[in-house]
């Protein structure tokens, strides 16, 4: 009794499992180092990614430069369900800075990132002094303005 139960389990997973249909893929990175982070689906149906990238990154048709030597600035984009960038959005500063991660509200399409590092960062219309390390809380709407920033 247990045997066909397996092999019927076995049949069935095997099935699931390689009948998905391979949908897109899209190169996203740079010459330097480039870190991609979580990835969240929004509202939409759409994605939030971010990246901690050294020296340039290209992101759709946009070109990226981190603006500072030996640093790490990052980016948050939005893509639809098809891989295409709809928005983008650099955060630069003078230091280290990287993006621990990201969430979005489902009910607003509001994005939430945490970030960390040393040195100034420029946010929006906000800077973020340098005092060492520092942790930064970023809040986005859904298409990529800044909201408020805490450290």
């Amino acid at each position: 009794m247990l045997r066909p139960f397996l092999i019927l389990l076995t049949l069935l997973f095997s099935t699931l499992t390689y009948s998905q249909e391979f949908l897109w893929s899209k190169a996203i990175g740079g010459p330097g180092q480039d870190f991609q982070g979580t990835i969240a689906k929004t509202p939409d149906g759409g994605f939030i990614h971010f990246n901690s990238f050294s020296s340039t990154i290209l992101i759709g048709d946009s070109l990226y430069n981190t603006g500072n030597i030996n640093g790490y600035d990052f980016l948050v984009f939005k893509t639809n369900l098809s891989g295409d960038v709809l928005w983008s959005k650099h955060f630069t500063g003078n230091g280290q800075n990287y993006c621990e991660d990201v969430s979005v509200d489902q009910s607003t399409g509001d994005i939430y990132l945490l970030g960390s590092g040393f040195g100034t960062w420029n946010i929006g219309s906000v800077t973020v002094p340098n005092v060492g390390g520092v942790t930064v809380l970023i809040a986005l709407d859904s298409v990529g303005e800044t909201k408020w920033v805490e450290t």
